[in-house]
């Protein structure tokens, strides 16, 4: 048989009720198959023979497994072929070619390939352009350090430094900016007091200089005792900013709490300054420090908004969650944000995208990983997806970013891509493929100026006999049991003005004139052009002009 099937694996999710699944990939023998049930948790287990499951089919072809136990819904039955490396088809010298036994060692070569094939795209790789050449290299693992490249760029080594380490230092240099901000605080404490000192005396020197009367001394007096509320409400301030500056260690992981502290310090703080000013005109030194107390506070409330910012910023990716969905799906515009869809059913996938509203920068990914299955993404209201109103990924593997644009009419813009690449004769219209006439309508020519017997390879091509080659010359078709043409096979055989003349001989099968009926070799002139088609599996037809 022909192998032309490149898949070796298969996905299915269980119901609770099918217990048969097929195997639509050819292989041999029972053991050649690997079962895996992935539960709902994505726990994976390899399944027993008969423990688990039975297998029906192979030799060669397709086949099935039945499990003792159906896959639950929300679990997952994946199939996958696992050849055994060995070569077991012996030629005994001389003995009659062994078409099957030959094309069934080729079959287990294509399937070792294939699943060679398979494990190295799944394997990290160097891209096509990269100009690294060699054996890239990793040295042996070292227990908790970092990999990076060497100096040279063409091999991997492990870090100087442990990853513990470097979270230890990291957690240190934040503690020492903790602690750098309780000192200021402290200084900022000391500041204060030093400025409460100077309103104590500014306040003495002024009772002493009273000389109006008791109404006077009595403001004065009051004056005072405003004043001592503000060195209270300063010490308050004081013991805010401490308890702001602890809640601030606590922030390497809470940086928003901290946030929030250092900003009712800094209130309280602005509220103290504004007391002192309206107490007593002559604590221009208490107002200037509690001035320069705010300004600290600031400053520790603006450095935990960094750190807020900055934590968030590493906490961003492009997608930072990842569904399994089938059936019909509508996400929400705020909380499925940055959500990754991989449609692995198959069965058709609808996604009912969220209206935009004022929403800018959503961004959901859907991805087609089913293989037989279409998804179908439809828009919501007037919005627009690129100016359209939906699309679909029909092919395996396509996928497509979608970001919501505030704009009129609201639009989606999408980033995609298909797993489909035309090859040599064949053209890609979007999703949809087709032959290129101008190359699958050549007859390829080979080319003879001596005896010839043909092969497999010249299927589909004309054999040529130049002009300049004037000797008669025999071209043979080989028998079936050397070259097991497929039925319906066409040989055109051309021989060029002034060449000589060809026979056209058969080894062992029938060769039969049309028209004629006749049988046994035939004689193709100068300017003469035939065709032999396989009829049967040991019979072939040749007709055309020339032939005799």
């Amino acid at each position: 048989m022909t192998i032309t099937n490149p898949t070796i694996r298969l996905s299915t999710n269980g119901d609770g009720v099918t217990a048969v699944y097929p195997v639509s990939f050819p292989f041999y023998e029972e053991t050649d198959l690997v079962i895996v049930l992935i539960a709902a948790d994505d726990t994976e287990t390899i399944q027993t023979l008969t423990t688990h499951y039975t297998v029906t089919g192979g030799e060669g072809s397709t086949g099935s497994i039945t499990m003792v136990t159906a896959p639950a819904a929300g679990e997952r039955l994946v199939r996958y072929r696992v050849s055994p490396l060995t070569q077991e088809t012996d030629y005994a010298e001389g003995d009659a070619f062994p078409a099957d036994s030959h094309e069934a060692a080729l079959d287990r070569l294509t399937m070792q390939n294939q699943e060679q094939a398979d494990k190295l795209d799944r394997s990290l790789s160097l891209s096509e352009t990269s100009e690294v050449t060699g054996n890239v290299s990793i040295e042996e693992p070292i227990a908790g350090r970092p990999l990076k490249w060497n100096a040279t760029g063409d091999g991997i080594e492990n870090g100087s430094t442990n990853l513990e380490t470097i979270e230890t230092n990291v957690a240190a240099d934040a503690a020492q900016v903790v602690l750098d901000k309780i000192a200021t605080a402290a200084d900022v404490v000391s500041t204060n007091a030093d400025a409460s000192s100077t309103a104590a005396d500014a306040l003495q020197t002024s009772a002493d200089r009273v000389q109006t009367g008791l109404d006077r001394v009595a403001t004065t007096a009051d004056a005072v005792s405003t004043a001592a509320d503000a060195v209270t409400t300063a010490g308050h301030a004081t013991t805010t900013t401490n308890n702001a500056a602890s809640t601030a260690a606590d922030a390497v992981s809470t940086a928003a709490d901290a946030v929030t502290t250092a900003g009712n310090a800094s209130t309280t703080t602005t509220n103290a300054i504004n007391t002192a000013v309206d107490a007593i005109a002559t604590a221009a030194d208490v107002v200037s420090s509690a001035d320069n107390a705010g300004s600290a506070s600031t400053s520790a409330v603006n450095a935990a908004a960094s750190a807020a910012a900055a934590a968030a910023s590493a906490a961003s990716n492009l997608y930072s969650t990842i569904a399994h969905v089938s059936g019909t799906v509508s996400p929400n515009i705020v909380t499925d944000d940055g959500t990754l869809y991989v449609c692995d059913t198959a069965s058709a996938v609808t996604i009912n995208l969220p209206a935009i509203g004022t929403s800018e920068g959503a961004r959901f990914g859907f991805i087609n990983a089913g293989g037989a299955n279409s998804v179908t993404i439809n828009r919501n209201g007037t919005d627009t997806i690129n100016g359209g109103t939906s699309l679909t990924l029909s092919d395996d593997t396509q996928f497509v970013t979608v970001i919501s644009d505030d704009n009129t009419p609201d639009n989606w813009i999408t980033l995609s891509g298909s797993s489909i690449v035309a090859g040599d004769g064949i053209i890609k219209t979007g999703e949809t493929l087709s032959t290129d006439p101008a190359v699958t309508s050549l007859i390829p020519q080979n080319s003879q100026s001596s005896a010839y017997t043909c092969v497999l390879a010249d299927v589909g091509q004309h054999i040529f006999h130049p002009s300049a080659d004037t000797t008669a010359r025999i071209w043979t078709i080989p028998a079936n049991s050397s070259v097991a043409y497929p039925i319906g096979t066409a040989l055109t055989f051309i021989n060029d003005n002034g060449a000589g003349v060809i026979t056209i001989a058969i080894t062992s099968d029938t060769l039969r004139w049309a028209g004629d009926g006749s049988t046994g070799s035939r004689t193709l002139a100068a300017n003469g052009m035939v065709t032999a088609v396989k009829i049967t599996s040991t019979s072939w037809m040749i007709g055309g002009s020339g032939l005799t």
